[in-house]
């Protein structure tokens, strides 16, 4: 394992996996009706069967191992205590009081809940030692973070020479098989502040489908690829209740005086608006079509072909994870770039 200006990673720093939000909140919901006062692992794991209120994306009830992930996760960010073996809403918590008054559960989180969220990831060591040091900030509070917090690049990599390792090489083994606890890709994130190097399995699942995904289902990070910053993804912190974007003074300093029509490339300047305006990109999206609809004798779309801006993807999910970063149309066409009429930088509209 690589590491640069931070020390190795102890494996107690290391408790975060991928767990859906909304099955978390339902947890502390379901807690809150039922056993306020506490209940163990074992009777929690039965409660979560019987009631079948947390689902996997497909609907199903969550297993055991899952049960122990939310589980693990609300005790980790401070969202429960255990007082003995009774596992117990953490009674001082704002997110939890606001679940004492909520009316039932929920597949979507609100804002004030995914606010609230957020903070306990923000304010946890472990997540800020083993991830969020990347930003650039050490900021303790949300909204410091997302004031403060620079962009962060990744891209994933072969991990050189494992298909040379003793386990790769025994007879019957896949081709490039890893060694136990080590996979055949490692991610690489790089910023100002730093870099860090993701090889071992655990390492893996705790930073990039853990803190990562979860501040991405949270609204406090974004990403996109961008093919001209050598194939890396960039992150960036946004707000989740920031939905207003103001795009139109951007769009008048991007006009090149005396020229009626000028091209803009879509993709970077949308990029800009939001990591200025910590929103996301799909705010930031929205933004620029509420204009277009409201102006389209100033604002002339270009579509693209999907295989053009997907050139560089490898396999499916790569190629929708690649789309997230263009603008798509009211009819849903792939928009790369457009034309800006200069009457734009007349005008005066707060409404859009």
């Amino acid at each position: 394992m690589n590491t640069t200006n931070r020390e190795r990673r102890s494996s107690t720093k290391l408790w975060m996996r991928y767990v859906s939000f909304v099955n978390a909140r339902n947890l502390l919901y379901l807690l809150l009706r039922q056993h306020p006062d506490g209940i163990t692992a074992k009777e929690m794991d039965a409660l979560v069967k019987r009631e079948g209120v947390l689902t996997t994306q497909r609907g199903k009830g969550i297993s055991r191992t899952t049960t122990f992930h939310v589980r693990n996760a609300l005790y980790h960010l401070g969202l429960l205590e255990l007082r003995g073996r009774l596992y117990v809403p953490t009674s001082d918590a704002v997110l939890v009081e606001h679940l004492a008054q909520a009316e039932g559960y929920s597949k979507q989180l609100t804002t004030k809940e995914k606010v609230e969220f957020a903070r306990h990831v923000v304010e946890n060591a472990d997540c800020r030692d083993v991830f969020l040091w990347l930003f650039g900030t050490e900021a303790t509070e949300l909204e410091a973070f997302v004031e403060r917090a620079g962009t962060v690049r990744w891209r994933s990599e072969d991990i050189p020479g494992l298909a040379d390792t003793p386990l790769a090489s025994r007879e019957g083994a896949t081709p490039g098989a890893a060694r136990k606890g080590q996979r055949r890709w490692r991610v690489v994130m790089t910023s100002p502040a730093g870099a860090m190097t993701l090889e071992t399995e655990d390492e893996v699942q705790a930073v990039f489908y853990g803190v990562r995904y979860w501040l991405m289902q949270l609204d406090v990070l974004d990403e996109m690829f961008f093919e001209g910053e050598g194939g890396h993804t960039i992150m960036f912190a946004t707000d989740p209740r920031n939905s207003q974007v103001d795009i139109l003074p951007y769009l008048k300093r991007e006009l090149v005086p005396g020229v009626p029509w000028t091209p803009l490339h879509l993709r970077p300047l949308m990029l800009n608006v939001a990591r200025d305006q910590h929103a996301t990109l799909e705010a930031t999206h929205a933004a620029f079509r509420r204009l277009a609809r409201r102006y389209p004798q100033y604002v002339y779309l270009i579509a693209t072909a999907r295989s053009f801006a997907t050139i560089t993807a490898s396999s499916a999910t790569a190629e929708e994870f690649q789309l997230r970063g263009y603008l798509r149309d009211d009819q849903g066409r792939i928009i790369s770039h457009a034309r800006v009429h200069e009457k734009i930088g007349d005008l005066d509209d707060t409404a859009v």
